[in-house]
């Protein structure tokens, strides 16, 4: 018999236990926001979150992050609260694609979704191939108020 399963078992069940809850804390605090722009939804964010396993990033019409899930430290080592009020261009760098970089900003020009693969770059330098769709966010009045990205390593 092994004495060590059962701390095993144990500890493998709060790894998942904390996850699940940080998960839902996200989807709590991005419910409220939703809730508070008024927003006129049309994809389950639930399911973006839990069941795709993505981050989730929101930014305001001056693309300032105003919303990161507890998810993208697993993504890039940032913790969401060190992103906050700052730019998505903190995950870019030197390899960044100028063309991607072009497309993404177009389509916020445009208020267009946009999709595709980018070089970010993680908090400790490395480089990751991030595949990204980008969202503009409307309230029920029809205004433009948010910017919501789904995010996931190639």
């Amino acid at each position: 018999m092994d004495d060590g399963a059962p701390l095993l078992c144990w500890d493998i069940f709060m790894y998942g236990y904390r996850r699940r809850m940080q998960m839902l804390d996200s989807l709590r605090t991005l419910n409220k926001l939703a809730k508070k722009r008024d927003w006129k939804i049309d994809w389950d964010i639930e399911n973006e979150l839990l069941g795709q396993d993505k981050i989730i990033l929101v930014t305001d019409l001056a693309q300032v992050i105003r919303f990161a899930s507890y998810n993208l430290k697993d993504m890039n080592g940032y913790a969401p609260a060190e992103v906050i009020g700052k730019s998505p261009k903190i995950f870019q760098g030197e390899g960044t694609a100028e063309a991607s970089r072009a497309d993404i900003r177009q389509a916020i020009i445009k208020r267009i979704p946009f999709s595709g693969n980018i070089l970010n770059y993680r908090k400790d330098g490395s480089p990751y191939q991030c595949i990204v769709e980008e969202y503009p966010v409307w309230n029920k009045e029809g205004a433009l108020v948010n910017f919501i990205a789904f995010e996931k390593v190639a």
